[in-house]
């Protein structure tokens, strides 16, 4: 049997968006945050998260923040495959290794995908989201 990878999404895959679906029969486990604060987000029509700054970001302490999505798990070569060609690996984005938190306390290590250094370029119409709260949650809607 093939080993179980968790996914860490924070957009389109959501459930009640439209990519929801290429999750397929991927168990969900809870909705959940990044432990990491060092993250930005990008709204620009669909949500894309990068770990390091950009768009004259170096120098604002207020642009970073954890991500709120939800954790999956799954088994299935073919849902894996499938993600990446939706996220368009490693062209439009790569993939990173975070721990993240449930609401029940739980910490898992998952797999998110972000935007690789230098793509700012293709996603200049973009807009920065600004964390909300002490806590510095950045969430997609």
């Amino acid at each position: 049997m093939t080993e179980l990878t968790r996914i860490f999404v924070y957009g389109t895959l959501k459930r009640r968006h439209g990519n929801h679906g290429v999750l397929g029969n991927s168990v969900f486990i809870g909705e959940a945050v990044t432990n990491s604060k060092e993250f930005y987000m990008f709204d620009g029509g669909f949500p894309f998260v990068s770990d390091y700054p950009w768009h004259g970001q170096e120098n604002d302490d207020n642009c970073s923040g954890s991500i709120v999505g939800e954790l999956y798990e799954t088994n299935d070569q073919r849902i894996l495959s499938n993600l990446d060609r939706l996220e368009g690996v490693p062209y439009l984005y790569v993939k990173r290794e975070v721990d993240v938190t449930t609401l029940d306390g739980s910490v898992y290590q998952a797999t998110i995908y972000v935007a690789p250094e230098g793509s700012n370029g293709r996603l200049t119409k973009s807009v920065p989201m600004k964390p909300k709260g002490r806590a510095k949650l950045l969430e997609w809607k």
